[in-house]
């Protein structure tokens, strides 16, 4: 699993703070979410590095946006520093030839009490998966933040599902831990 050795005072030049909380989803809790938008997300994490290659293709518009991302460790698990290119479809074309790690999944944005919140309904290895995750300006933003109430137990801190980890789980080490965790 990933660690967290970098300690969040040493920010890398041109990185931001990005300030995040993750909850798993119960699927019985889950909204109807067949009519609504969404993301499909495809995320190639570049073996033996920590680097990140992402296709966001809008289900409604079609359109397609293409990065190239490093997240770097940090202490604090809610605050890390991160690192996004925005690349041009040669240049994804070129990196996705990279050996990876993928993950697939569809993000949905639902409004609630005010505040909007990315629902992540994953797919393959690991359906059945569901994680409310939401970003804030500020680290004290994010850790103030009330969550709805189908976001049930957090899991931010929780190295298992980081997406450096989570890409490389078959779907019965998946079975398994969603069996542990009464999911």
């Amino acid at each position: 699993m990933p660690s967290r050795p970098l300690h969040i005072s040493a920010i890398p030049k041109y990185a931001v703070l990005e300030n995040e909380r993750r909850f798993l989803v119960d699927k019985d809790e889950l909204l109807a979410l067949e009519n609504l938008p969404y993301w499909r997300i495809i995320d190639r994490y570049v073996v033996g590095t920590r680097l990140r290659l992402r296709s966001i293709a809008h289900s409604v518009t079609g359109n397609v946006e293409l990065k190239f991302c490093k997240k770097y460790p940090s202490m604090d698990p809610v605050s890390g520093a991160i690192v996004n290119m925005y690349l041009s479809p040669e240049e994804y074309e070129t990196l996705v030839a990279l050996p990876a790690w993928v993950i697939t999944k569809r993000r949905y944005q639902i409004a609630s009490d005010g505040q909007v919140f990315g629902l992540n309904v994953f797919e393959d290895n690991l359906t059945g998966l569901v994680l409310c995750e939401a970003e804030a300006q500020s680290r004290a933003a994010i850790v103030a933040m009330t969550f709805p109430p189908w976001a049930g137990r957090e899991v931010t801190d929780d190295l298992f599902f980081t997406g450096g980890h989570l890409c490389t789980l078959s779907a019965e080490q998946w079975r398994v831990k969603a069996l542990e965790l009464g999911h």
